[in-house]
């Protein structure tokens, strides 16, 4: 992948995931009010957590890190401070942006389900997955695993551009 075509993903990466955390953040105040109104303050608090998670999340993994690998890309080429491998830094991205959004997904469906349950906080979440403990727990644990690879993989991309001149 050539710089260009980089910059050009992670921008437009971005531009859709800023979008979509402000989406988000309007879900999670309208499922909130729709299903938990009726709810006392702490348990409103409580069975909404996944959903703010999921908006704060968004911005994380979709705006703030990919702006700060941006930066450190760009300030690396432009005052160079090293050769960039854009091809392996493509790929590294490319697996960032599949596992950044499977945990938003996951945080949605997770914050989804328990926010507009009507049972109790324990049975809404332990229902998750049709009750599966070991599927979630392996969906979830595969997702982060991919997020901590995609993330690693830069780092070290970026790190060994910096002794290439």
């Amino acid at each position: 992948m050539e710089q260009k075509k980089l910059y050009k993903l992670i921008i437009t990466y971005i531009m859709i995931m800023l979008i979509a955390a402000l989406v988000i953040g309007v879900v999670y105040r309208e499922v909130s009010k729709a299903y938990l109104s009726d709810k006392e303050f702490e348990q409103q608090i409580m069975y909404s957590y996944f959903l703010s998670l999921c908006h704060g999340h968004t911005f994380m993994v979709g705006v703030l890190i990919p702006t700060a690998i941006l930066v450190v890309v760009y300030v690396i080429e432009s005052k160079n401070l090293g050769i960039i491998n854009y091809s392996s830094l493509g790929k590294a991205f490319m697996l960032y942006i599949v596992s950044a959004i499977g945990i938003v997904l996951l945080l949605l469906y997770k914050g989804i389900s328990i926010t507009t349950s009507d049972a109790s906080l324990t049975q809404a979440y332990n229902s998750l997955y049709g009750g599966n403990l070991a599927l979630r727990e392996s969906v979830y644990g595969l997702i982060h695993l991919l997020l901590g690879i995609s993330i690693v993989w830069i780092v070290v991309v970026i790190l060994r551009s910096l002794g290439e001149k």
